[in-house]
């Protein structure tokens, strides 16, 4: 396993593709959060298409902290 990193993502979204990657950052060392983390996270990884969560997208973007970057 990787040497872990400090980075941390928020990933949205409870499909196969967002699984799979929260997987893989998780695999690779880095910290991963559900979308509650956003205000803690260094990257926001959003689901596509947003039509699901796009009601919660406004609450999680507002939960980030100034200069998170938005995936």
């Amino acid at each position: 396993m990787a040497a872990a990193c400090n980075l941390t993502f928020c990933v949205v979204g409870r499909d196969a593709r967002q699984l799979a990657a929260a997987r893989a950052l998780q695999n690779s060392g880095y910290t991963v959060l559900g979308a509650e983390g956003a205000g803690q996270a260094d990257y926001i990884l959003l689901p596509m298409p947003m039509d699901a969560e796009a009601a919660d997208l406004a609450r999680i973007l507002r939960a980030a902290r100034p200069g998170t970057l938005a995936l």
